[in-house]
């Protein structure tokens, strides 16, 4: 789910944790806005870090150079190839965080036609 909360920051995956994203102010519904995030603007850490949306990960796989992981964020809400160069085993609690240069907020309607 993404609300929008003004054009530089939206609430995304859970509803008590903000990510800030670039985003264009042209008036869109709020409904066809979605979230995307380059692979590199987002970090896996340990449960204990201080900042991130929390999660747990169901899947894990060698890529030869570090890890892909699978991360359930809750809501029905699953994050796939965020690499790390840490494993994270599967079950484990992770907190992933993005970095909000990495983050864009736009029309994916306007993006298919």
């Amino acid at each position: 789910m993404i609300a929008l909360t003004n054009t530089s920051r939206c609430r995304c995956l859970c509803p008590s944790h903000h990510v800030r994203a670039r985003a264009n102010d042209n008036g869109d519904r709020l409904e066809s806005l979605k979230l995307f995030v380059r692979s590199s603007g987002v970090a896996l850490n340990g449960e204990t870090h201080d900042q991130g949306v929390g999660g747990e990960v169901v899947d894990v796989a060698f890529t030869g150079r570090g890890y892909e992981h699978v991360v359930s964020v809750g809501e029905g809400a699953t994050l796939t190839k965020i690499f790390s160069t840490r494993r994270f085993e599967r079950a484990a609690h992770v907190k992933v965080s993005f970095d909000p240069s990495e983050c864009f907020v736009m029309n994916a309607r306007e993006e298919e036609e």
